[in-house]
């Protein structure tokens, strides 16, 4: 390999980027001498199969590398054209596929209208299921509502409590004579027929019941001083009413408190009591602390201590006072830096430490 450029002939240094001849001659040039364009200089830096030819080689023969890119050229223009075949013949099928398809749809399809243009009948199935429907309709609705008549039996007290409903679609004569002779005074169980409606609502039936209940309640209670009532009905003319309304059971009162009245002498006597709560004391404060602070500064007080149970890094107290004197610690000047004196809410559930 020769030493000088052939271009500037000047001297290659190992510094330099050069470029060799890949023809016969194996000339050497700097690659900055050449007047190739910047991006062809790149691309022949980085790649090592491109080569370069000088001006003498290239016009006797050509150059590897066009054959080696038109070869790669070809096999991929090959490929291409084997993968457009392959997707065209995959398009065709499927159309096929599609075409019969829509084929036997079309012919199913044509062979009903014509089996409906010749017989214009409804069809058997259709027909099974429309007398289902009608049946079911007859079955929920009857014909004459007059004739469609149901029993119930009612409870109804007289009396401040309960009263419960009871349908039985078969009631004997026999039990409703028994249960009239054996039902106490306040209470009748009486039978009575009520004619199904169309629109056999809640709503209709609540408003009609409700209407109605003060009014026999009424002549329930005053048929009782009279004799047996005489009437077409065979339940002793009794008339029955029906109502939507429950009694619930009243809840039993919580927290019950009573507050005595009475002014006696004896020992016995309530205290009205004022509870405070003092905060933000340190960690290791005791009772007995709290308590002789109170006395020093407090001495006409008669002050209860008892500790809190605290979460964080400080502790609580729970001071009862009288009523009387409660104000006499609430503004009081005495009390140290930074404690909290308020009142004292009860909670639901208050934890105090054992003493």
């Amino acid at each position: 390999m020769a030493d000088v450029c052939i271009i500037c002939l000047k001297a290659l240094d190992k510094k330099d980027v050069i470029s060799v001849c890949s023809g016969k001659c194996g000339s050497v040039i700097h690659l900055k001498c050449s007047e190739m364009k910047e991006s062809e200089k790149k691309s022949l830096i980085e790649c090592d199969q491109l080569h370069w030819m000088c001006n003498k080689c290239d016009k006797v023969e050509v150059s590897t590398f066009t054959v080696n890119i038109i070869n790669k050229f070809m096999t991929t223009v090959i490929q291409l054209v084997e993968q457009v075949k392959q997707l065209e013949e995959k398009i065709d099928n499927m159309k096929n596929n599609s075409a019969c398809k829509c084929s036997s749809n079309i012919t199913t399809s044509v062979t009903e209208l014509s089996e409906l243009n010749a017989n214009p009948s409804i069809p058997s199935s259709k027909l099974k299921q429309k007398n289902k429907q009608d049946l079911n309709e007859e079955e929920k609705v009857p014909k004459d509502p007059k004739l469609a008549l149901r029993k119930e039996k009612v409870n109804i007290t007289l009396h401040r409590g309960k009263y419960s409903r009871t349908k039985d679609s078969q009631v004997s004569d026999q039990t409703t004579e028994d249960e009239n002779t054996s039902m106490p005074n306040l209470t009748r169980q009486l039978d009575a027929e009520s004619i199904y409606s169309e629109s056999d609502s809640k709503e209709t039936e609540t408003k009609e019941f409700n209407k109605n209940y003060s009014e026999v309640v009424k002549e329930n209670g005053n048929s009782q001083s009279a004799p047996q009532r005489e009437s077409n009905s065979e339940y002793g003319g009794w008339r029955t009413a029906q109502s939507s309304r429950r009694v619930k059971k009243k809840a039993h009162k919580r927290n019950e408190m009573i507050i005595g009245m009475s002014q006696t002498s004896e020992e016995l006597v309530g205290v009205k009591k004022a509870w405070l709560h003092l905060g933000k004391l340190q960690r290791d404060t005791t009772t007995e602390q709290v308590e002789v602070f109170l006395k020093k500064n407090f001495p006409n007080v008669n002050i209860t201590v008892s500790k809190l149970e605290s979460k964080g890094n400080n502790c609580s107290f729970r001071l009862g006072v009288d009523f009387a004197q409660k104000d006499t610690l609430m503004n009081s000047n005495l009390w140290p830096q930074n404690i909290t004196l308020r009142r004292f809410l009860f909670p639901r559930r208050v934890g105090i430490l054992p003493q």
